[in-house]
C-alpha cells in the first residue's frame, strides 16, 4: 500500500486567554498558554466569512432544529475554516481552540450537511436538539472503548431519524458520549433486537466543556500575531530583493485574483 503524500508541517495554535489563533510560537498580546489544533493537511485555513457562517447555521437548523445554529455558532468569536479532503467541498469548523465540526456538500444528496464533533454536540444537546439516540450505560462504555452502537443498547431515540443522518448519542444520565451516522431509521432502532444501529464517528467519556469568552475581532488576531507577521513580511521582501539583484531582467509583479470575498 502506498503512503499518503507528505504535505509538510501543519501547524495551528490557539491562545486560550485571548481566544484567538496563533501562527507563530507565542501570543504577542498576553504570552499565555497555547493549545495545538490538529487540523487536517494541507492546512488551508481561512477566516469564516459572513456567508459561510450563515450557511453553517442554516444547515444546523435543517438537521437539528430551528434557531439552533444561532445558539451554537457564535456571533462574537473568531471562526476559521480549514479545507479537508472529500469528494466535494468540506471544511473543518474551528473556534474556541477546537475543531467543532464539519460542513460539507454532498453531491449524492445535493445538499449541505453538518457533521458535529463532540464539543458542539454537547451544545446542541443542551438546547434540546433533534437527531438523538439514548443508550444504556453498558452500550455507552462499549462505544467509548471503540465499538459501534448496536440496536440492543438503545433505550430511546428521535423517531424522525433517517438512515444516513448524523446523530448525537447520550447515556442514561443524559450526557453526550458520541456522535455518528445512523444506519437504520429511528423507528426501526426501537424495534430491532440485533444489528448495527449507528456507525460511531467519535466517542469519549462525558466531560464539561469550558466556554471561552467572546468579543474578539480580527484586530485582536493581528495584534496577537504581529511579530510573526512582521518577520514573514521581512523574509518576503528580502527574497524579492535578492531575486531582483541576481536576475538582470525587468521587474514584473504578478497579481493573483479570485480571493476578493
Amino acid at each position: 500500500m502506498s503512503k499518503a503524500p507528505y504535505f509538510g508541517k501543519v501547524k495551528l495554535l490557539w491562545c486560550i486567554s485571548c481566544n484567538v489563533p496563533i501562527l507563530g510560537d507565542r501570543c504577542e498580546r498576553c504570552n499565555g498558554s497555547l493549545v495545538h489544533i490538529p487540523i487536517a493537511p494541507p492546512g488551508d485555513v481561512r477566516p469564516a466569512f459572513k456567508c459561510d457562517v450563515q450557511l453553517i447555521r442554516k444547515t444546523i437548523d435543517s438537521q437539528f432544529g430551528e434557531h439552533l445554529g444561532d445558539h451554537v455558532i457564535p456571533e462574537n468569536k473568531i471562526i476559521l475554516l480549514n479545507k479537508t479532503s472529500y469528494i466535494d467541498r468540506m471544511d473543518e469548523i474551528i473556534f474556541d481552540g477546537k475543531i467543532m465540526g464539519y460542513v460539507r456538500f454532498s453531491p449524492l444528496n445535493m445538499k449541505w450537511e453538518f457533521m458535529p464533533k463532540l464539543p458542539i454536540a454537547r451544545l446542541l444537546w443542551k438546547f434540546h436538539c433533534k437527531k438523538w439516540v439514548k443508550i444504556d450505560n453498558i452500550a455507552a462504555q462499549a462505544i467509548i472503548d471503540g465499538k459501534n452502537l448496536l440496536a440492543p443498547g438503545i433505550l430511546d431515540c428521535d423517531e424522525e431519524i433517517l438512515e444516513g443522518d448524523h446523530v448525537i448519542i447520550v447515556n442514561e444520565q443524559d450526557e453526550v458520549v458520541a456522535v455518528g451516522t445512523a444506519k437504520i431509521k429511528g423507528k426501526d432502532m426501537k424495534k430491532r433486537e440485533k444489528g448495527l444501529a449507528v456507525k460511531v464517528r467519535e466517542a469519549e467519556p462525558p466531560v464539561q466543556d469550558e466556554v471561552l469568552p467572546g468579543g474578539q475581532t480580527w484586530r485582536d488576531v493581528i495584534d496577537a500575531n504581529m511579530k510573526f507577521l512582521e518577520e514573514q513580511e521581512s523574509k518576503a521582501l528580502t527574497f524579492i530583493k535578492n531575486v531582483v539583484k541576481s536576475v538582470n531582467k525587468p521587474v514584473t509583479v504578478a497579481f493573483s485574483g479570485g480571493k476578493e470575498k
